[in-house]
């Protein structure tokens, strides 16, 4: 998604994450963990890809963030 925004252009996410202790449970099972987005993990794309933070909230399980390409 970002590698096609254009600078300056928005991007709002929304997903469903799990709580960290039940993405360790099922990673602990032999699943992948990257298939069980959690806060951090999304947290951490965002971070690597060095967008501005417009706007982002996490209720219960849901996750929303508005991003600007920088």
């Amino acid at each position: 998604m970002f590698r096609v925004l254009k600078p300056g252009g928005f991007l709002i996410y929304s997903d469903l994450i799990l709580p960290g202790w039940i993405a360790a449970l099922l990673c602990h099972f032999g699943n992948d963990r990257y298939r069980f987005p959690t806060r951090t993990g999304l947290d951490r794309i965002i971070e690597d890809k060095a967008s501005r933070v417009i706007c982002q909230t996490t209720r219960g399980w849901f996750y929303e963030v508005i991003l600007q390409r920088n």
